[in-house]
C-alpha cells in the first residue's frame, strides 16, 4: 500500500518513471500475497500513468487487468471505474464500437448500484460517442445526464461542507461560551481575593480571541453560502448551455430533414496542426487545463488557440466550436 501510494505521489506530480518503478514494487508484493483488490487497483493507476505518457497500448493492457480481476471477482463500483477507464481510451483510438459496450456496461452498473461519479463519467462518454456518431438527440440526453450528475456531486459536497461548518460554529459558540463564563468566574474570585491585575489582563485577551474567533467562524459560514450561490450560478450557466446546444441540434436537424445532406463548412483560413488537435480536444468536451495537459502547453498558449479557432470557425463560443469542429471533421 506504501509502494502504491508513493507511486500515486509521483504521478499527481508528474515524475513518472518514479511513478511506474513504485507502482510496479507495489505490483510484486501484491502478486506474493494474491491481494486481488490491491493488484487490480495498482493495475489501474500504472494504466492512468501509461495514459499520462500517451503509451496508449501499455495504458489499455493495465486496464484490462485491472477489468479482469475486478469483473471475475463481483467488484461492482472498480469493474464500473475500469470500463469507464477503457471506454475513454477506446473512444480516443476511435474503436467506437468497443468503446460503447464499456460506456453501457459501466453506466448500468452505476445506474444500479447508485455509483454517482462513475455513472457520470459514463454518460460522458456515452454523450461524445453518440455526437461523433451523429445521434444528436440520445448525446443531448446523455451530456445532459453528465451535467446534472456533476452539479449534483458538488452540490452534495458544497451542502456537507456548509452543514459542517454549521455545526462547527454552534458547538464551537456554546464551548467559548462556557469557557468564558468559566474563566470571568476563576477571574473574578481572584479579583476579590486582591490579586494583581494580570487576571484582569487574562479575562481581556480571552474575551478578545472568543470574539475574533467567533467572527473568523461567521466568515467561514458566509463563505459557505457564498460558494453555494455560486454553484447555483454555475448550474444556470450549464443549463444554459445545454438548451442552446439543443437549439442547435433542431436546427441541424431541420437543416438535414430538408434534404441538404451535403455539409460544407468554410473557414476564414487554414487551421495549424496545433489548432487542429485543440479543436479535437474542445469536440471531446475538454477544459482549457485539460487540453494544456494533453498537449503540453500552458493554459495561456490553449485559450490564444481557441481564440484564433473562433476566429477561423466564426464562432463565438466553444459550444459553437466544438460543433463547428465536428462537423469539419465528417466534412473531411
Amino acid at each position: 500500500s506504501n509502494y502504491n501510494n508513493i507511486g500515486l505521489l509521483y504521478k499527481n506530480t508528474g515524475e513518472f518513471p518514479k511513478a511506474i518503478d513504485y507502482l510496479k514494487r507495489a505490483l510484486v508484493i501484491r502478486h506474493k500475497f494474491n491481494d486481488k483488490i490491491g493488484l487490480s487497483d495498482t493495475y489501474s493507476n500504472l494504466g492512468s500513468v501509461y495514459e499520462n505518457l500517451d503509451s496508449t497500448d501499455l495504458a489499455m493492457e493495465y486496464y484490462q487487468k485491472s477489468y479482469d480481476i475486478r469483473a471475475s471477482n463481483g467488484y461492482t463500483k472498480g469493474t464500473a471505474l475500469s470500463s469507464v477507464k477503457l471506454a475513454h481510451l477506446l473512444f480516443q483510438q476511435g474503436n467506437f464500437v468497443k468503446a460503447k459496450q464499456f460506456a453501457n456496461e459501466a453506466y448500468a452498473l452505476a445506474a444500479e448500484n447508485g455509483f454517482l461519479y462513475e455513472r457520470k463519467e459514463a454518460a460522458k462518454v456515452l454523450g461524445e460517442i453518440l455526437k461523433v456518431q451523429g445521434d444528436y438527440k440520445a448525446s443531448l440526453d446523455y451530456f445532459t445526464e453528465y451535467y446534472r450528475l456533476h452539479d449534483s456531486i458538488h452540490s452534495n459536497e458544497n451542502r456537507d461542507a456548509l452543514i459542517r461548518s454549521e455545526y462547527l460554529f454552534e458547538y464551537n459558540a456554546k464551548h467559548l461560551k462556557d469557557s468564558l463564563e468559566k474563566d470571568q468566574v476563576i477571574v473574578r474570585n481572584q479579583l476579590l481575593r486582591g490579586r494583581n491585575n494580570l487576571q484582569r489582563s487574562w479575562l481581556i485577551f480571552t474575551i478578545v480571541f472568543s470574539c475574533l474567533l467567533i467572527v473568523l467562524l461567521f466568515a467561514v459560514r458566509k463563505n459557505a453560502r457564498i460558494r453555494m450561490e455560486k454553484l447555483r450560478s454555475d448550474i444556470k450557466l450549464r443549463l444554459g448551455e445545454i438548451l442552446k446546444l439543443r437549439d442547435e441540434l433542431n436546427v441541424q436537424k431541420e437543416l438535414n430533414e430538408s434534404g441538404s445532406n451535403d455539409v460544407n463548412v468554410l473557414l476564414e483560413d487554414k487551421l495549424t496542426t496545433r489548432e487542429q488537435e485543440v479543436m479535437e480536444a474542445l469536440i471531446l468536451g475538454l477544459s482549457n487545463k485539460e487540453i494544456g495537459e494533453k498537449l503540453f502547453l500552458s493554459v495561456n498558449t490553449v485559450k490564444t488557440h481557441v481564440n484564433s479557432l473562433y476566429v477561423k470557425l466564426d464562432v463565438n463560443n466553444r459550444t459553437q466550436a466544438a460543433i463547428k469542429g465536428s462537423m469539419l471533421k465528417n466534412q473531411n
